[in-house]
């Protein structure tokens, strides 16, 4: 798979993200059935909307390939971009979106991708969370269980700015030291290795996902933890 013009590389990264576990796949696998007249048909769990599926008929995937603005490559991919694109248009519509419908999905919307297909939020780590470390140690050893993408602050030799990436995993290479392989949607084929170090001091942004049939209850960011305060603030308050 390849991106072009759109600037939608969080979904490209959040679909290739789960692509990288067997229980990913099936989130995957499970969100698209065929409609009978050579469509498909994609079922975002987590929309923020009544409306979870949205089909997407032959000629808008025939029309999207000519058009070289969309992803080419995996006509799966394909699909669900052009699904993800009706239900941001939807939200722009409801008012629920502040973007030109032109620019439904670029540059993300309001749930990210590996949300928007498994209907279960994920952990979303910023540079300075006191516990990344902790989930990125998680992804190092147990490489099946997690799904993450992420984001960087600037452009170094092998990073870019404003541009996301999914982790395939992390580890140590033949000379003990340790690395990152990424899966830029620039061209999924081609995983790009990179030094630990790099990786790390630019990080921007991390959104981890483990198996919503089996989560890892200790897997938690700052911004889990704030949430998890405020909930039991408003069932005190519900309690008086």
């Amino acid at each position: 798979m390849q991106s072009l013009e759109t600037g939608d590389c969080w979904l490209l990264s959040g679909v290739n993200a789960l692509n990288t576990t067997k229980w990913g796949k099936k989130i995957i696998k499970d969100a698209l059935r065929p409609d009978g007249e050579g469509g498909v048909i994609v079922t975002l769990k987590g929309a923020n909307s009544t409306q979870k599926e949205y089909r997407v008929t032959l000629s808008e995937l025939d029309k999207a390939l000519l058009s070289g603005k969309y992803s080419v490559g995996d006509d799966d991919m394909l699909a669900i971009e052009l699904a993800v694109e009706k239900y941001a248009r939807k939200q722009i519509t409801d008012g629920k979106l502040g973007k030109s419908p032109e620019k439904a999905i670029d540059g993300g919307i309001d749930r990210n991708m590996m949300y928007l297909l498994s209907g279960t939020p994920t952990h979303d780590f910023h540079q300075k969370d006191p516990y990344i470390d902790s989930a990125l140690d998680k992804i190092m050893n147990n490489p099946h269980k997690y799904c993450a993408y992420c984001s960087f602050k600037e452009n170094t030799e092998h990073l870019t700015l404003n541009h996301a990436y999914s982790i395939k995993e992390i580890k140590k290479d033949l000379n003990g030291n340790k690395v990152v392989v990424l899966i830029n949607p620039q061209d999924s084929l081609e995983p790009e290795t990179v030094p630990y170090e790099e990786f790390r001091s630019n990080l921007q942004l991390l959104v981890v996902q483990d198996d919503p049939k089996n989560p890892d209850e200790t897997l938690k960011s700052e911004i889990d933890f704030i949430d998890e305060q405020l909930e039991i603030l408003k069932k005190e308050e519900g309690d008086f």
